[in-house]
């Protein structure tokens, strides 16, 4: 009977341990960080595939449309389309070697195809490939970020931005192009002329919403045609707790600063400053809302998407 007994606690003792270790070996490899950083990473590639979709749909029914007459424009899309699925899909080591191939396809396009034969009795100037590459890594390091995103994903993005379908789509991807440099990004910008406006025209309001969700105030911007010709006429309007905190009006040739390969309209209201984008295919106008402190450093205060409401 002794015997019995010791080998039945001998027993117990092993069934306990073995259930003890496997439930801290489970614990311990869903606290490892392996495990989460595997776990992070299938995320990122859920969003990244969901948002390759949408984009995948968009063109189809770009394709399908009966808008699109000329092969140039049909050709532009399609490399905008190819370079934003790369954008979303390389590191940031890579994408200098994106900048590199985005060059190399502009070449590619039709015009400019012409106008290579325009100029083809000149022998080009023969510059090694390696310095040539040093060279732009060299300018590209050197030049200030403005932006968590580098300047290639950051383009993609503006472009998935003003295609987005959706509120929530709207404000996803303005919250990838807020910027922690506003003087970097404007340096060297030139302004946007009257004729790069005329999508902005219209009667445009809604809330601002603050970073932690709660409501800052509200935003009208109005835009349209002046009397002369090729430029704009309108006024921005903040208002706070149903008081106009401050009112711009304008009556220029350009408004707003835009810098060269980017979409959106850089308004200054003081030492504020609104990232307007229009959203193509609706009644939309979205941006960031910033504000400039002393020492030269950005503060992002929220976001907004206003809805036009001078159409019936």
């Amino acid at each position: 009977m002794k015997d019995f007994l010791k080998i039945l606690f001998v027993l117990v003792i092993v069934v306990i341990a073995f259930v003890s270790g496997r439930n801290y070996g489970e614990a311990s490899i869903l606290e490892s960080k392996d495990y989460k950083e595997t776990k992070s990473n299938l995320a990122d590639n859920v969003r990244s595939d969901e948002e390759l979709r949408l984009m995948k749909e968009k063109f189809q029914n770009l394709l399908d449309s009966a808008d699109l007459k000329k092969a140039d424009e049909v050709y532009g899309k399609m490399m905008t389309l190819f370079l934003v699925d790369l954008g979303l899909r390389i590191s940031e080591r890579q994408q200098k070697d994106l900048d590199t191939g985005k060059t190399q396809m502009a070449m590619c396009s039709p015009s400019s195809a012409k106008a290579s034969v325009a100029v083809k009795e000149k022998k080009p100037v023969e510059v090694p490939v390696e310095t040539a590459k040093d060279q732009a890594e060299e300018v590209i390091e050197q030049a200030p970020r403005f932006s968590k995103l580098n300047s290639g994903r950051f383009k993609s993005t503006e472009w998935t931005l003003v295609n987005s379908s959706s509120a929530e789509e709207i404000l996803r991807n303005l919250e990838k192009v807020k910027l922690t440099d506003i003087d970097a990004f404007l340096k060297g910008a030139p302004q946007t002329s009257g004729n790069d406006l005329q999508k902005y025209f219209g009667t445009f309001r809604g809330k601002v919403s603050a970073i932690d969700g709660s409501d800052y105030g509200s935003l009208v911007i109005e835009v349209g045609p002046a009397e002369k010709a090729s430029n704009v006429t309108g006024e921005v309007k903040f208002f706070r707790q149903g008081k106009v905190q401050s009112n711009s009006a304008f009556t220029t040739d350009a408004w707003g600063y835009r810098p060269e390969g980017y979409q959106g309209n850089m308004v200054s209201m003081g030492d504020r400053y609104l990232q307007l984008y229009k959203i193509e295919g609706s009644d939309k106008m979205a941006g960031n809302f910033y504000e400039r402190l002393p020492n030269g450093t950005t503060k992002l205060i929220g976001s907004f998407v206003l809805n036009r409401t001078d159409r019936i």
